[in-house]
């Protein structure tokens, strides 16, 4: 089963009322409950999220209603995606770390890059399917995309040219909404950037990474007010990557002491070296399941000075060797 993140479609049951329909109707129609929706991280179907989309945009007939969902989402809506992008000097390089890093927000999609003259295609495929099709959670996934190349590159949102694989809705007045560059019945599904510029700098860069990291914790403590446990988890998985995971830098990216960090999980019943090995091993796990890269760069991703060390993690926690077929 692929599964993505429900704070994916932020502001859904708001869209749906301003377009003059019951969004709590449409969800239970679909098998989901408000309160999955409202600031949960939770995990939920891709494929009955796409259907959930599908429906709605045929009930509020509006075509274009997975991009306008996204036209009012905080970055944040991403996960920690922007976090792992902040950690790149260029756009390119930020592409590619979203990419690799894509799982923690939705299985079942990827992006790629390919070079096509001056431009640059930046396409998304999708593994999910559903009777009603997922034109919507196309249309989503792209408006995510809009959104996250906007924020690295100082850009509107709305200047870059969308293609989707995708029949043009019926409805003539589609076009009538901000985003005027929706081009459907293409052979791919993506956005077309010029090469050079994801040789320029990425604008969220060094300086920028406190800012995106505080910007994250103020998102999560909206979220879940009541679990310093998994904002922690969430700060440690975004840092994981960037070669500094200290207690230290998680306590004060959420303005704690590292002791009352400390202490504050224990009396939730857990500690910060829980936690670590908890996200290092389901990281682990899911890559070498997917086979996403050798055994030594897994090791350096998940913070590890050599692959014997992380080798050695491995076995403590699962009795087997990483090395092992999965």
């Amino acid at each position: 089963m692929y599964l993505a993140k429900s704070y994916s479609i932020t502001g859904y049951q708001r869209l749906v009322s301003e377009l003059g329909y019951n969004p709590v109707a449409l969800m239970k129609s679909e098998g989901f409950v408000p309160a999955q929706f409202n600031g949960a991280d939770l995990f939920v179907s891709y494929s009955k999220l796409a259907e959930l989309l599908e429906r709605t945009a045929l009930e509020c007939q509006q075509p274009l209603f997975g991009l306008l969902l996204t036209q009012h989402q905080p970055l944040e809506a991403l996960g920690p995606l922007p976090l792992f992008a902040a950690q790149a000097e260029t756009i390119g390089e930020a592409l590619n770390k979203v990419s690799s890093a894509l799982y923690l927000q939705a299985s079942g999609v990827h992006v790629r890059q390919i070079p096509v003259g001056d431009n640059t295609q930046v396409l998304m495929d999708f593994d999910i399917s559903t009777p009603l099709g997922i034109t919507q959670i196309k249309l989503l996934s792209l408006g995510h995309l809009c959104n996250f190349v906007a924020e690295i590159t100082g850009l509107s949102r709305y200047n870059f040219d969308i293609s989707i694989s995708a029949p043009a809705p019926y409805q003539k007045d589609y076009r009538q909404s901000d985003y005027r560059q929706v081009h459907f019945d293409q052979h791919f599904c993506g956005i077309t950037l010029s090469t050079r510029l994801l040789t320029q700098q990425n604008r969220q860069y060094a300086s920028a990474i406190s800012s995106s990291i505080k910007r994250h914790v103020e998102f999560l403590r909206d979220q879940f007010p009541s679990s310093l446990e998994e904002q922690v988890r969430q700060v440690a998985n975004a840092l994981l990557a960037s070669g500094d995971c200290s207690l230290e830098l998680v306590a004060s990216s959420l303005d704690l002491h590292p002791r009352m960090l400390q202490l504050k999980l224990k009396e939730q019943g857990i500690s910060y070296t829980q936690i670590m090995r908890e996200i290092r091993q389901t990281l682990a796990e899911d890559h070498l399941r997917r086979k996403s890269m050798s055994v030594t760069d897994l090791a350096l991703n998940l913070g590890y000075a050599d692959a014997s060390v992380f080798s050695s993690k491995f076995k403590q926690w699962t009795g087997l060797s990483p090395k092992c077929e999965y």
